[in-house]
């Protein structure tokens, strides 16, 4: 009996994928609180709106970091495993 050899499919790294440099370029532009204006801040809870965004997306950077390592990133060639 011949076995068939099983499919194999690459991963492209995470540099070469251009909507992982898409999501990574809105993420660093919202970081920047550019988009407010310099006038009246509004508060939320006694902190300003700008912060808390700007704490939201951080926090979206790092879960979107995460699931590119983890699901996109190739760490060992395809025999190691």
């Amino acid at each position: 009996m011949s076995a068939k050899p099983e499919r194999v499919t690459r991963r492209r790294e995470p540099i070469r994928t251009r909507w992982i440099w898409a999501v990574f370029a809105v993420l660093f532009v919202m970081l920047n609180p550019w988009y407010f204006g310099s006038g009246a801040t509004r508060l939320v809870g006694g902190v300003p709106l700008w912060a808390l965004i700007i704490l939201g997306v951080s926090l979206a950077l790092s879960v979107f970091l995460h699931y590119v390592c983890v699901v996109h990133w190739q760490t060992e060639e395809d025999g190691d495993e």
